[in-house]
């Protein structure tokens, strides 16, 4: 008989647990998604995708245009698992990404930083995401780790391997890391599996999620594509996020944003799922932003994105 592990406790808050669309409200989102996918299609930049979607039934238009049918999208709903466990560097459960699950890390990738010391913003350096590795590791209320900065003071090329490398050797809590290319991920699960023991200890106590974004919920970049494939190939997790702002990259209004957001994360899920059944995948809150019309940037945090944006 085979037991569940046992998972740390997730700490729950009402903006996560809390329903903020009717079953109604829902269902209508998830129809938009899927005509999308079905009717209007997206464009992958991927031969190894197109092979994929060619294969599975997909019509493929005007060389990259992809329309998902909606019994492709439903299948690749029902062969994710449900329930994903991600374990800590030594193997121990860390989060278990249920139902009303809730928890908490840094973010990626800043740089820039505002000296500890003397308040000065300058660029980033290796020790500033070293000392950052070693703080989030000490404090017990922060579950997993990101690169939080791009270290200005190693070679542009390979920044990526220095911030995994800082992250497996200063901390043991779960491990989200970013990306340019399909080597990004390649060589950050080349680095894992190294730490972990090998490949199949690896597979079944996966310790780092692959953190993947897209030009757009419309084009997805050869570049991300490839990483969800590598990530899936191996069995191991990735978050989909395609870029959604709204007023360039989505339409402007929400209920638009959230069902094409939703459409993109729904076409790298069935993928996975093409490249892998039954390959774990992470779901993305489908909101990002909006753009700020006057300046032209990216409201990123803004108020009306909505709960556990």
């Amino acid at each position: 008989m085979s037991v569940s592990p046992k998972v740390p406790s997730a700490r729950r808050f009402a903006g996560c647990s809390q329903n903020w669309l009717t079953e109604k409200q829902q269902d209508l989102l998830h129809d938009a998604s899927l005509e999308i996918m079905a009717d209007i299609g997206m464009r992958f930049c991927s031969e190894r995708a197109l092979a994929l979607f060619r294969g599975a039934g997909a019509a493929v238009l005007d060389g990259n245009l992809v329309r998902i049918p909606r019994a492709l999208t439903e299948k690749a709903l029902g062969t994710a698992p449900r329930d994903i466990v991600i374990h800590d560097r030594n193997g121990r459960p860390a989060m278990s990404f249920g139902e009303g699950a809730c928890y908490f890390g840094v973010g990626s990738d800043c740089a820039w930083i505002h000296d500890p010391e003397t308040g000065d913003l300058r660029k980033a350096l290796l020790r500033d995401l070293e000392n950052g590795v070693r703080l989030v590791d000490s404090l017990p209320n922060l579950d997993f780790l990101m690169s939080m900065f791009i270290p200005s003071d190693v070679p542009a090329r390979i920044y990526e391997r220095h911030q995994m490398k800082a992250m497996l050797e200063l901390s043991t809590k779960p491990i989200v890391f970013c990306g340019i290319e399909k080597a990004s991920t390649e060589i950050a699960i080349s680095m894992a599996t190294a730490v972990a023991g090998g490949e199949r200890e690896l597979e079944r106590h996966p310790f780092v999620i692959n953190y993947v974004n897209t030009v757009s919920a419309f084009r997805h970049n050869e570049e991300s594509v490839e990483r969800l494939l590598s990530a899936a190939e191996r069995n191991l997790p990735t978050i989909y996020a395609p870029a959604n702002c709204r007023g360039s990259t989505a339409p402007m209004s929400v209920a638009g944003m959230m069902a094409l957001g939703n459409a993109g994360q729904l076409a790298g899920l069935v993928l996975s799922q093409l490249a892998r059944e039954g390959s774990p995948f992470i779901m993305n809150h489908p909101s990002v932003g909006a753009l700020d019309m006057r300046w032209m940037r990216d409201l990123f945090a803004s108020p009306d994105k909505g709960p556990c944006g």
